[in-house]
């Protein structure tokens, strides 16, 4: 920029330096070519001159002898505060008379946009020393502040990072090591940085990392590459290796980058999860998933040998391909009870095969659940229980042919007795066919269930049901908790209620209209069970003197049981039996 000579003298005695800098044409030039912002102001810090490339960092063309201090638009400070142009760099310089350095502010262009500047206003003086103005150099540092901040964001990253980032020259030297190396392979900085980057090679693979090196030469980068280091206490890590090469500013590879992320928990997960495919795929049973939709979704060998589909045949279909024709579809519940969390155990239902034909299976169903806890899908594990039923069966068909028998058994037994006991008394009769009766029913009602034993509410009821019609319903049963007893223990107690309910239609509380018995059982802790026998409402009730065939089968029967008493108390007999389940 060239301004005439005459609207650049200021009012000062003697020549001042642009006068000089104008008398000489090729400090002029200098000047104004030189590609950074440059200005002058006089000693009242009117702007006097500047240059083109000031114009380009303010944005702006100052007035020359009436703009002040500084020519750009706006000033700020670097926390982003306002910055008056007469409390800048170049003010104070001119009013202290005192290069100012060190200071770096933004000057805001009139279109909005920012430049960061590092000012060196200086004070300038004549041969006599006497002040004269001040020149100010504007150096753009705005690109080298980006860069020093992109560097440090990048460092920070570097040093942040919970993989290991390492750089090493291509004599395999390791140059730098970031906390994530620190973490994975054991070694401080300090320890490491200097020394060959084999000291993380396991003895097995000495000459990897040469490879390595090679083909970074050749500039390729090796991505995810799986391999074994080694941790400073010997430990042997699974990583996965990103190796890229280092270029220096003529584009020359100068080293190579290693990013290691360790991979032993993932390898193990992969593991497990093999191993569980393997045992799905291998199980007799099926293994089928379908989703919340009812969508099959996986198909193993145990479904392709248990319902003749291919997984290929059924996968994407619905699983209402293998309900029966003509039956309810119970699918839809069991996704219900599904979608609420819940797991169904050993659901008994039927299913049809590719050829028509049904099979009984034992369902179980569970939840298949995601990463944050969602249920998306159901798994089912489904069992051939034909050969269960089948059994079932047989057995159903050996206990009725037992029971059948152990009924003739008793009936001769009966015929026997009654020709033996002809002479016996009336009452001793009845009662010995009344005790084997008992002994049919237990024996009945163990053929219907399980055979090796029953329900002790079960037991109660059948040994009581006589009695119940003949005291008009005046015995109370007691007892919610499910409690199995084995073959013995049922005809055990058997005996005992019908010895007790006997004596009591003689005797005791069903002897009376008023009369009721009481009959409560119930867990216990440290897995026993109780029982007892109460009394109320009949005639007074006395010791015997002596015990009966009845009484002495009673308390043998309560030894077989557990640990059993009879109390004679007045107001009428208890019976306490305690067991272990």
């Amino acid at each position: 920029m060239r301004q005439a000579p005459d609207s650049l003298k200021h009012a000062t005695s003697g020549m001042d330096w642009l006068d000089r800098v104008r008398a000489d044409t090729v400090y002029r030039k200098i000047l104004d070519d030189l590609p950074v912002a440059i200005y002058a102001t006089d000693t009242e810090g009117r702007i006097t001159y500047y240059n083109e490339a000031a114009v380009t960092l303010w944005g702006c063309r100052p007035e020359l002898l009436k703009s002040e201090w500084c020519g750009s638009w706006k000033l700020f400070r670097i926390d982003g505060t306002p910055l008056k142009h007469a409390d800048c760099p170049m003010a104070v310089a001119v009013r202290t008379r005192q290069a100012v350095r060190g200071v770096e502010a933004y000057a805001e262009r009139p279109d909005g946009s920012r430049v960061r500047f590092r000012p060196y206003p200086t004070p300038m003086f004549d041969d006599e020393g006497t002040f004269i103005g001040a020149v100010n150099l504007l150096v753009d540092v705005t690109e080298a502040r980006r860069d020093d901040e992109r560097a440090r964001r990048l460092v920070s990253i570097v040093e942040s990072s919970d993989d290991a980032i390492i750089s090493e020259g291509l004599d395999g030297t390791i140059q730098s090591w970031n906390r994530g190396a620190e973490r994975l392979f054991g070694y401080g900085a300090e320890e490491v940085i200097g020394r060959p980057v084999t000291v993380l090679s396991p003895p097995h693979r000495p000459d990897e990392g040469i490879e390595i090196i090679a083909r970074i030469r050749s500039g390729q980068t090796v991505d995810h590459y799986e391999t074994v280091r080694r941790h400073k206490n010997g430990r042997l890590i699974h990583v996965s290796l990103t190796v890229s090469p280092v270029y220096d500013e003529q584009g020359a590879i100068i080293g190579a980058s290693k990013i290691a992320r360790e991979i032993t928990e993932r390898l193990r997960a992969e593991e497990h999860a093999r191993r569980l495919a393997s045992i799905v795929e291998s199980s007799d049973d099926a293994i089928v998933s379908e989703s919340l939709e009812g969508r099959i979704e996986s198909w193993n060998r145990g479904a392709e040998r248990l319902f003749g589909y291919k997984a290929e045949e059924v996968i994407g279909k619905p699983v209402t391909i293998l309900s029966p024709a003509g039956k309810p579809d119970d699918g839809i519940e069991l996704i219900r009870r599904i979608r609420q969390g819940e797991i169904v155990e050993h659901y008994e239902t039927m299913r049809r095969r590719k050829d028509g034909s049904e099979v009984p299976v034992s369902l179980t169903v569970s939840p298949v659940k995601d990463e944050r806890g969602r249920i998306v899908a159901a798994s089912k594990i489904a069992r051939d229980i034909t050969e269960r039923h089948r059994a079932d069966e047989q057995q159903k068909m050996v206990l009725a042919e037992m029971e059948h028998r152990i009924k003739n058994t008793l009936a001769t037994v009966q015929a026997i007795a009654r020709q033996t006991l002809s002479t016996a008394s009336p009452a001793e009769r009845s009662g010995f066919i009344a005790r084997l009766r008992s002994l049919s029913e237990a024996h009945k009602l163990l053929s219907h269930e399980h055979w090796n034993r029953a329900l002790f509410s079960d037991v109660v009821e059948r040994a009581l049901g006589a009695f119940q019609d003949a005291g008009q319903s005046k015995i109370l049963l007691e007892g919610t908790d499910e409690i199995w007893l084995s073959a013995d223990r049922s005809l055990q107690l058997t005996m005992v209620l019908h010895e007790l309910a006997t004596n009591a239609v003689k005797y005791g509380a069903l002897s009376s209209p008023a009369g009721r018995v009481r009959v409560n059982w119930s867990r216990r802790s440290f897995g026993r069970c109780a029982m007892t026998w109460v009394e109320t409402g009949g005639p007074p009730v006395q010791e015997p003197d002596h015990k009966g065939f009845g009484s002495r089968l009673i308390d043998r029967a309560l030894a077989g049981l557990g640990r059993g008493r009879i109390f004679y108390r007045p107001e009428g007999l208890v019976c306490l039996l305690v067991f272990a389940r």
